[in-house]
């Protein structure tokens, strides 16, 4: 997205073998709650149709023989193989389920002390 905002472009249609992906950006644009990548598209999205380009995001399947598509996944491997180390910050919904998680135990932990102690004082 970014190489083809620096480009110019009018006409750009961007092919994904990921139609998961493709519905989270569509479901975040109706203004469901989403993963911040998928903020981040939409956001190249509007710099895109603000520069007066014409986008279309279209799914195409994988592994039937698109000869892009499996050029594509073969760089993909390739840079996963040999390519540096990138860290990547969770999401904020990973993060926050993680977070309730811890929550959750602490409160029920708490909650049987505070149980076994009121048991113990009635005796």
């Amino acid at each position: 997205m970014s190489h083809v905002i620096g480009a110019g472009l009018k006409k750009v249609v961007i092919l994904s073998d990921s139609r998961s992906a493709l519905q989270h950006v569509a479901r975040c644009a109706s203004g469901f709650r989403g993963a911040s990548i998928a903020y981040t598209i939409l956001n190249k999205v509007l710099v895109l149709i603000s520069q007066g380009a014409s986008l279309r995001l279209q799914w195409i399947p994988s592994h039937v023989g698109l000869r892009g598509n499996e050029v594509a996944d073969t760089l993909a491997r390739e840079a996963i193989s040999n390519g540096t180390e990138v860290f990547i910050k969770p999401d904020y919904s990973e993060v926050l389920h993680k977070y309730k998680r811890c929550l959750r135990s602490k409160l029920f932990t708490t909650m049987l002390f505070d149980q076994a102690d009121t048991e113990e004082e009635g005796k």
